[in-house]
């Protein structure tokens, strides 16, 4: 999840589509993905609609009180005397036994509040009163009032002047941001659809776009502008564009050949609190889990089932209605919108026999976010993508590329990555990426690793699996992910210039799987060692390193006859007659070989 919101651009299988696909259909597609938000602005839509009213949450401690009121002024006057009678306990990190109380007011922008055990004790900050200044969920403890999340933390330090700046294009490198990164940047539909050809022109035939419903909003300087904050399912977010403009974007991608998947989440809403009837159509607490929150990561427990993750409310897919609700949302929006596919956001916080029903009555390719990290998070992959979804996205092979290639670990751990992704019962349904909206980008803090950079991406291009390219690799963005989302960085900045090296490059590559078809032919390890990495792939040999340094090696069983001969992929004209033992050379400066086999 991580918010944001993301579209990624499919490449491969040829023909028009119109609808959910199953996921076999999926297989052999590359993934360009892009934030809706941060693509293209393109003609504006409509003025959107007043931001839903705020909700203020007060977490205050008080060990002395064993009860506790809140009374406050939201702008309509004070509440009556003693207040509004505030439950104890917020989650594992502040229980009752700590002498914890929670408060929730509604509709409001800011608070003025003091809090009482209803005999006569006040806490009225030395008869000064607290203040709240803008929704949120805020801690009061020992007279100390602050917010409690690092993005309400970060708005407090006014990280948005980076909004009056003008964006400067730099030769490589993320721009200087052109508006504020936790708000919302005018990226619409309509943008998306007026540059497909620039999308199209490295060879991506699908789009993968971020959820869609109405979201929520913290602040005017923490907005829900990825995506992930559903307020109303069935209301299409208004500052993307309005449903025709949505269905206008699909159908002129599909008159392209370009799929289009759809991100959605049916984990959690936005984030308010225990005010559950701002939610449509989750608007009762039986909808949701008790209040407590994710602290372990571990695959399968209960706290990751059934707690909230970053203080999101978590649906509970045990009451009937809400599974009602959440598979009728998702097969209005396939048949409304003509979608081809799902991304399904934090598959890992949900039973996997959610995700068999689910996918049982859904007649649609739904790849899954999981992530772990470690063997652990390989074996809780494998086991959402056997018992739920149809496949997962690729976070074993994620760590192991960026190990290999960005810190330069043994190149062993390619072979041990290919023979782990057997693992899989579909490998080449899984999709491939090195970077995407949750992570610091592959370039993050090093922009001098660029051949690096390619000898990852053209060995996961290669690899069983759908590979995932996220908006602004063709520009060599570098943003670090952190409290300003310098990683979520908008693409227009950069003029959308097609003759960049890596464009041109990643081109190059989708060309070559499309036309090879290398994802329907087996995978054949030929070499590896600490520094050197060789596989065939059908017509398709590929030799990386993981330096700087010039690598040579005499390579044995290739599948080539005498009257074949090998030709360099970047340079066609560049060929060598072929055998079934080669001497390859990787020269100095890391970038990858890639030859086929003509």
């Amino acid at each position: 999840m991580r918010a944001a919101l993301a579209v990624c651009v499919l490449l491969g299988v040829a023909g028009l589509a119109h609808g959910a696909q199953p996921a076999s259909a999926w297989a052999g597609r590359r993934i360009y993905q892009i934030l809706t938000d941060r693509f293209a602005k393109g003609p504006m839509a409509p003025t959107p609609a007043p931001a839903p009213p705020g909700t203020v949450t007060l977490i205050y401690q008080n060990t002395a009180w064993s009860q506790c009121y809140l009374h406050y002024d939201a702008g309509s006057g004070w509440n009556g005397v003693p207040g509004a009678a505030m439950p104890c306990g917020y989650g594992s990190e502040y229980p009752c036994s700590g002498g914890w109380y929670v408060g929730t007011v509604l509709h409001a922008s800011s608070v003025t509040f003091v809090t009482t055990d209803g005999q006569g004790q006040w806490d009225n900050n030395d008869g000064a009163n607290y203040e709240i200044t803008y929704p949120g969920t805020w801690l009061l403890s020992n007279g100390n009032l602050r917010p409690l999340t690092s993005s309400l933390t970060a708005a407090m330090l006014n990280v948005t002047n980076k909004k009056q700046q003008k964006p400067k294009k730099k030769l490589g490198g993320s721009p200087t941001p052109p508006c504020n990164y936790n708000t919302y940047c005018g990226g619409t539909f309509s943008g998306v659809e007026e540059h497909l050809d620039y999308i199209t022109g490295m060879g991506f035939d699908a789009i993968w776009i971020s959820p869609v419903p109405l979201n929520y909003d913290i602040s005017p300087t923490n907005q829900g502008y990825h995506g992930y904050w559903a307020l109303d399912w069935f209301k299409i977010n208004p500052h993307f564009g309005t449903p025709e403009q949505l269905k206008s974007f699909v159908s002129a991608a599909h008159a392209k050949g370009v799929w289009v998947m759809v991100d959605l989440v049916h984990n959690h809403v936005a984030p308010v609190g225990t005010a559950y009837g701002l939610v449509n159509p989750f608007n009762s607490s039986d909808h949701y889990h008790p209040v407590c929150q994710v602290n372990n990561y571990q695959c399968e427990t209960q706290e990751i089932l059934h707690c909230r993750l970053a203080d999101l409310p978590d649906l509970n897919q045990d009451n009937p209605y809400v599974t009602q609700q959440l598979l009728a949302y998702t097969q209005w929006l396939l048949n409304e919108f003509q979608f081809d596919g799902i991304r399904m956001d934090t598959v890992m916080y949900v039973k996997n026999q959610y995700w068999t029903v689910l996918s049982s009555q859904v007649n649609s390719y739904i790849v899954g976010e999981v992530d772990l990290g470690g063997s652990a998070g390989l074996a809780c992959n494998v086991n959402y993508a056997s018992n739920g979804v149809d496949a997962t996205l690729n976070y074993p092979l994620y760590h192991v590329l960026r190990a290999v290639f960005r810190e330069g670990q043994s190149m062993y751990g390619l072979g041990t990555a290919y023979r782990d992704q057997q693992q899989f019962p579909h490998p080449n349904w899984e999709v491939n990426f090195l970077d995407n909206h949750d992570n610091s980008r592959f370039l993050c803090g090093n922009d001098n690793i660029v051949p690096q950079y390619k000898s990852a991406l053209a060995h996961m291009f290669f690899q069983p699996g759908i590979p995932c390219v996220y908006q602004g690799t063709e520009q060599l963005y570098d943003g670090c992910a952190g409290p300003a989302n310098d990683n979520r960085e908008a693409l227009w900045p950069s003029g959308y210039n097609t003759n960049t090296d890596m464009y041109t490059f990643l081109a190059t590559l989708s060309s070559a799987h499309r036309r090879y078809q290398t994802y329907a032919a087996e995978y054949l390890e030929r070499w590896r060692d600490q520094s050197f990495y060789c596989y065939v792939r059908g017509s398709i040999v590929v030799a990386t390193t993981n330096g700087n340094d010039a690598q040579t090696r005499t390579v044995p069983n290739l599948p080539l006859s005498g009257s074949q001969q090998l030709c360099d992929l970047f340079k066609p004209s560049d060929c060598v007659p072929g055998s079934v033992n080669m001497t390859l050379t990787i020269p100095a400066g890391g970038e990858p070989k890639v030859w086929f086999i003509h």
